[in-house]
């Protein structure tokens, strides 16, 4: 069967993501922004959720587990992608653990594979 277009279906939905896209830009939602240079490399987003400041040993919550953003938005190369915070949290459990060492503020978290932020579903726990 083929598909058959449905204005006011996609009209709709069209509103929403204009609505959206309005809230982000002006302000309305709080929107925490990450560069992420090396995820075409890696095929994934490291998502920061402790951090050891000043290298003391001791890891402290940050990043995804103290933000107050509605949103996180990743610069991926010369595109901007905003995920829900709540979705990202939830993600976590299905990702693997990670950990950056460079610089005076050590950090661990996880790897947020890029096909997850397509996929309808959770991402794969093989990630």
């Amino acid at each position: 069967m083929r598909a058959q277009p449905n204005f006011d279906l996609d009209l709709t939905h069209g509103k929403v993501a204009e609505e959206l896209g309005r809230e982000l830009l002006f302000g309305i939602r709080k929107v925490e922004y990450k560069r992420q240079d090396r995820a075409p490399e890696f095929g994934s987003l490291f998502i920061e959720t402790e951090c050891d400041k000043g290298r003391r040993g001791c890891y402290a919550p940050s990043g995804l587990r103290v933000t107050q953003a509605d949103y996180w938005g990743f610069l991926i190369g010369n595109i901007m992608v905003h995920v829900p915070t709540v979705w990202l949290r939830n993600q976590e459990r299905y990702c693997r653990s990670a950990e950056c060492r460079d610089g005076n503020c050590p950090t661990k978290g996880f790897r947020l594979p890029l096909v997850a932020l397509f996929a309808k579903e959770k991402a794969s726990a093989s990630t």
